[in-house]
């Protein structure tokens, strides 16, 4: 008897208590596809690899270019990895070529679906 008596105030508990609220999304990290000018023909932007951040959601690249320097935003590392990107190729100093849409509100950010590195292309989307 005592252990429907715990048993049902378990469950009304259950019932009775609101739900946690679920934990607010790293906008500054999230690169949905809706940001980024999709609509015209993807840019090509050369240049040398300054930074590397090979963390997730995305690992971000920063090239730079005569004058500017892009944050290009990569897939997540394990995609990476599956590509043969790891953080030993993509160091400081390597020439690289990005291919992707620039962001609409961003002059410098770049979303990619193509890099080369090292003369090897790499393609994702």
């Amino acid at each position: 008897m005592r252990f429907r008596a715990v048993l049902a105030g378990c469950l009304l508990a259950a019932f009775l208590l609101p739900a946690a609220p679920a934990p607010a999304q790293d906008t500054t990290r999230s690169h949905d596809w809706s940001a980024y000018d999709t609509a015209n023909r993807p840019i090509r932007v050369s240049g040398t690899i300054r930074v590397l951040d090979f963390t997730g959601p995305n690992a971000v690249l920063r090239l730079e270019t005569e004058g500017r320097v892009w944050r290009i935003i990569l897939p997540d590392p394990t995609t990476l990895r599956l590509e043969g990107l790891t953080p030993t190729i993509l160091t400081e100093g390597k020439p690289a070529v990005a291919v992707g849409f620039p962001r609409l509100d961003d002059g410098i950010e770049l979303r990619a679906i193509r890099l080369t590195v090292d003369g090897e292309m790499h393609e994702w989307r």
